[in-house]
């Protein structure tokens, strides 16, 4: 039952991080199409609240848990908290 508790967390921090992803992405496309765009750091800031929120999910999930994981499982909830900071940093530099 445990074991199958933290499969479901991975998948759904890494659901989680793609989602938050995507979001960030809009965000900065949207920004650019405004008449009067927001500074490029607006884009960056909003991936850098969704990567947090990620990893507050995250890491309050693995405590109920008492996820004990591996190296690859650590890996892949990190991609998935650094994926909005990303999405937001390429999104800043979409051109016009």
């Amino acid at each position: 039952m445990l074991l199958s508790l933290r499969r479901l967390l991975q998948r759904l921090l890494a659901a989680e991080g793609a989602v938050v992803t995507l979001v960030t992405f809009e965000f900065g496309a949207y920004c650019q199409i405004q008449s009067s765009p927001p500074p490029a750091q607006y884009v960056f800031i909003f991936g850098g609240v969704g990567s947090t929120l990620v990893a507050a999910d995250g890491q309050r999930l693995e405590q109920v848990l008492g996820a004990d994981r591996g190296i690859l499982a650590d890996l892949q909830n990190g991609l998935a908290v650094a994926a909005p900071l990303l999405a937001g940093a390429v999104a800043a530099f979409l051109p016009h």
